[in-house]
């Protein structure tokens, strides 16, 4: 099967953006990093404070592994295709009972409900009904689960199952670029000075009167000698001028400074839809809304977590791109339920099992494994129960 154009341009991108986040990471361990930690702690005396080299190398640790495991995971997981229970031949075979016990879903998907409105609509492309916040992507060509935007960077749509790793790699990404920077400032200046031929002052912040060159070459120098990402990979001469290994914070500075703010624009506007319970699609199409006009904002922004995390996520789950545990009731902050007033076939069709749906979708979480025939089970029971109620009951004998 041949790859479509739109398809290899994602695979280019998604190479460039990986080797760029691993190489950048890479220079500045390898030439910064590692020298200048290893010779702080090895002429750290007993009595003085390990706190500041420490920290430094745990958060550059966290930083760096967060950036990019939560990219791989933005790209590999599926951000939530419409399954088929949604399509027009589903619709057209499955009765009541049927579609409602069928939509019991995989562990990997939540229960969702057949709701038609003003957003709801049929999809011609993918033969389906969409449920509220589902959009078509072009590029993927399939319906998307709220749907918030195709990145190229990543190769994939954004949508409901991997909006969280792609919130963790934009903000780890951009607090990593703010890390690497702050200290990149000093030899980065150093160097272009050095480029210009203005007097190379000694580097700010290094400890000693010395210049950065000879502050790497003596910190490298005292590197165990297993040490294969600085020592072994790209040692420095001892003899270089001052500022030539600057030259290699500059690019990095450069790209660090880049990513500063183009995701620091992308942070602040992510913030605000995650506070509002919004998607980037909606933005445009509505624009800014007021607090608490919009209609699935549930109400505060530790509530629209939910929708992105799920109500049982713990600190962890934050903090590291673990797999959400969303359930039924993440799903319902999603997708609210709305009344069906369109005279349509396939929006009356959606009227006779709305009902049910809903007693679906506020009873039984859709992540772990769910038993249908005690499902459908209870729904015969439900039924039979119904039914004897709205018998009238026999008259009295006189």
């Amino acid at each position: 099967m041949a790859i479509s154009r739109h398809r290899r341009v994602d695979i280019v991108c998604v190479a460039l953006t990986l080797s760029a986040l691993l190489t950048a990471i890479a220079l500045y361990a390898a030439y910064f990093f590692l020298p200048v930690v290893f010779k702080a702690l090895s002429n750290m005396r007993l009595e003085s404070s390990l706190i500041l080299p420490v920290t430094w190398m745990v958060l550059f640790t966290y930083l760096a592994t967060v950036s990019v495991g939560s990219y791989l995971r933005s790209v590999m997981t599926d951000p939530g295709a419409v399954p088929f229970e949604f399509s027009y031949e589903a619709m057209a075979e499955d009765d009541e009972f049927n579609v409602a016990s069928r939509l019991l879903l995989t562990p990997s998907r939540p229960i969702l409900r057949r709701v038609a409105d003003e957003t709801s609509n049929a999809c011609d492309p993918c033969q389906l009904f969409k449920p509220q916040r589902t959009h078509h992507c072009s590029r993927c060509e399939r319906c998307v689960l709220k749907y918030d935007h195709h990145c190229p960077w990543m190769g994939n749509c954004v949508g409901f199952y991997n909006y969280k790793f792609y919130l963790q790699f934009i903000v780890s990404t951009w607090l990593f670029a703010w890390v690497a920077n702050l200290t990149l400032f000093g030899p980065a200046a150093h160097s272009a000075a050095w480029i210009l031929g203005a007097d190379v002052s000694p580097v700010p912040g290094c400890g000693e009167r010395i210049h950065y060159a000879q502050y790497v070459h003596e910190a490298r120098a005292n590197l165990p000698p297993r040490d294969f990402l600085s020592a072994r990979i790209a040692p420095i001469p001892a003899n270089w001028d001052a500022g030539v290994c600057g030259l290699w914070m500059l690019p990095l500075f450069a790209l660090g400074l880049f990513t500063q703010l183009w995701l620091g624009f992308l942070v602040n506007r992510h913030q605000w839809l995650l506070r509002n319970n919004m998607t980037t699609v909606e933005l445009v199409q509505y624009g800014q809304v007021k607090k608490g006009s919009w209609r699935y904002d549930a109400g505060s922004w530790r509530a629209n977590l939910v929708a992105v995390f799920g109500k049982r996520a713990r600190l962890r789950d934050y903090l590291f791109p673990t797999t959400p545990q969303l359930y039924v009731e993440d799903a319902v902050c999603a997708y609210a339920p709305v009344e069906v007033d369109s005279d349509d076939d396939i929006f009356a069709d959606a009227k006779k099992w709305l009902e049910p749906m809903r007693r679906l979708s506020f009873s039984t979480p859709s992540y772990g494994a769910t038993d249908t025939r005690r499902s459908a089970a209870d729904g015969r029971e439900r039924r039979r129960a119904s039914s004897r109620s709205s018998t009238p009951p026999p008259a009295a004998r006189p």
